[in-house]
C-alpha cells in the first residue's frame, strides 16, 4: 500500500469510509486506558496508483501515530500500524 512517491492529499481528501469506530478499537489496544478524544487526522496521503489511503492520527507521542490505511476502490479498512518516527529514524521528541 505504500509505493513512493506517496502524495499529501491532507487538505483535499474526502472521507472514503467513516474510520472511527475503527481507529477508536485501535487506539484502545495500542494505549490502554489512555484518553484518546483530543486525537484527530494529521495527514493523508495517498499512493501514486490511488489505491491507496494512509490515514495518519496524532498520538500523545510526538513523531509517532496511528495510520489508518484505506482501500480507496473498495472503499474499505485493510488495517492499521503504529508508525513511530522517532524510533524509526532516531528522531528526537
Amino acid at each position: 500500500t505504500f509505493a513512493p512517491p506517496m502524495r499529501d492529499v491532507t487538505s483535499s481528501a474526502e472521507e472514503v469510509v467513516s474510520i472511527w469506530p475503527y481507529a477508536e478499537e485501535a487506539m484502545a489496544h495500542e494505549f490502554p486506558g489512555v484518553e484518546t478524544s483530543n486525537w484527530n487526522v494529521e495527514y493523508v496521503y495517498e499512493d501514486p496508483s490511488g489505491s491507496w489511503q494512509h490515514v495518519l492520527i496524532n498520538t500523545e507521542i510526538q513523531n509517532a501515530y496511528l495510520v489508518v490505511v484505506i482501500d480507496i476502490n473498495a472503499e474499505s479498512i485493510l488495517g492499521y500500524h503504529f508508525l513511530n518516527l522517532n524510533e524509526k529514524y532516531g528522531l528526537s521528541q
